[in-house]
């Protein structure tokens, strides 16, 4: 088993990310979408998005604000 974390690097990965987070967050957990979503959720954002992938096939994702002098962990799911 390998498992990788990668940074999001292009749409197609980010894609990837909210597509386990509606999984997880939306179908699982009954977070309503258009709170989950939210403007940090773009290639633009001061957030950093990752991939987690379990033998090359995507299975988790995390996203990391800079905050002051700490970084903050949001949206984390397997």
């Amino acid at each position: 088993m390998s498992v990788t974390i990668n940074k999001v690097n292009d749409t197609s990965d980010l894609e990837k990310c909210l597509n386990i987070r509606y999984q997880v967050f939306t179908l699982e957990k009954g977070v309503p979408k258009d709170i989950e979503v939210d403007s940090f959720d773009n290639m633009e954002s001061v957030c950093n998005h990752f991939l987690i992938l379990k033998d090359n096939e995507p299975c988790g994702t995390l996203r990391c604000m800079n905050v002051d002098d700490s970084i903050k962990v949001q949206r984390f799911c397997i």
